[in-house]
């Protein structure tokens, strides 16, 4: 995407010629990668998220596995199953097997149609509204009208692409950085000084607000990991093996540098036992409960560590 507004007086000819040298230096930034991660899967790619994201979606899916499983990291130098996730077993599925699995896809691409229409409405839509103006700006030239509206038809068909396999609010970020750079183009345009102010001031407020209501709402910091991490990182290093009785391990591996084993079981005696052994993991996060659990699975635990915040502590796996 390019984003530098070309002058009113550039031809069509001039605009697209813009618009394919971006797409050229798009492509060679993104060569490496691309040529890296297809010759690792040995096959054209550009990642393996599609098709873990369509089997997560699926009806015989039961949500992520590294949520209720131990799976290990997938090569050595990874924290946890999250590095590659190619590396985790899915059920295939697609929804020409069945008319039963048709209907579900059906309605998942309703469901998920339903979601982006929503947030695009509530919280995307000031930036839109932004992007509309710099739109009606153009509007006086034909050319540069044309192509913005092909740009802006190939943007929307770009967000219900999301809607036919799974969507996240992080998805249409881009939208927001798209529509505010944009108005940019179209509060240059303004001569006078105060006009220009005040819409540079609405379009900050805007770009601020929800950042700045999640801080003060305590969203999406995950304060307490933090410091339950901080409180277990003395008896933790690169070498350590960690699961837990919740998804909690992957957070304080990732603060604490060592290896990630998701999530044990504490109902399961057989699996838990086997899997501990199987990988070798020396220490389990566990909360009180869950700890009383493992304890009659014959399963030795020793506490050294504590954390005062979440309730869970850090044992360290003294027999099977």
């Amino acid at each position: 995407m390019s984003i530098k507004f070309s002058d009113s007086t550039a031809t069509l000819k001039q605009i697209t010629k813009e618009r394919l040298l971006s797409l050229v230096v798009f492509f060679i930034l993104i060569a490496p990668f691309v040529t890296a991660i297809s010759v690792k899967y040995g096959k054209p790619t550009i990642g393996t998220s599609g098709s873990y994201n369509f089997a997560l979606v699926g009806p015989r899916s039961e949500w992520h596995p590294m949520f209720s499983q131990v799976l290990p990291p997938p090569n050595p130098s990874a924290n946890s199953v999250w590095e590659d996730i190619s590396s985790v077993p899915m059920p295939h599925w697609s929804p020409l097997e069945s008319w039963k699995s048709f209907v579900f896809y059906f309605r998942l691409v309703k469901n998920n149609l339903n979601q982006i229409s929503h947030y695009l409405a509530t919280v995307v839509l000031p930036f839109l509204i932004l992007g509309a103006l710099y739109l009606f700006n153009v509007s006086k030239n034909a050319k540069k009208r044309q192509l913005s509206i092909i740009l802006l038809a190939c943007s929307l068909l770009f967000i219900c692409f999301y809607g036919l396999v799974l969507f996240e609010q992080r998805y249409l970020w881009f939208v927001i950085v798209a529509a505010t750079l944009a108005f940019s183009g179209y509060l240059a345009q303004f001569k006078t000084r105060s006009f220009s102010f005040i819409f540079l001031v609405g379009i900050a407020v805007l770009v601020v607000f929800n950042p700045v209501r999640a801080l003060l709402h305590n969203e999406w910091l995950n304060k307490e990991t933090r410091i339950e991490a901080n409180s277990f990182k003395p008896y933790l290093n690169a070498s350590s093996r960690v699961a837990s009785d919740d998804y909690s391990s992957v957070f304080i591996c990732y603060y604490t540098d060592a290896k990630c084993y998701s999530v044990v079981s504490v109902s399961d005696k057989q699996y838990t036992k086997s899997k501990l052994q199987e990988f070798g993991i020396q220490y389990l996060v566990l909360a009180p409960r869950s700890y009383s659990k493992l304890k009659a699975m014959d399963i030795g635990l020793t506490q050294v560590g504590e954390s005062w915040w979440q309730g869970e502590n850090l044992y360290k796996v003294t027999h099977l």
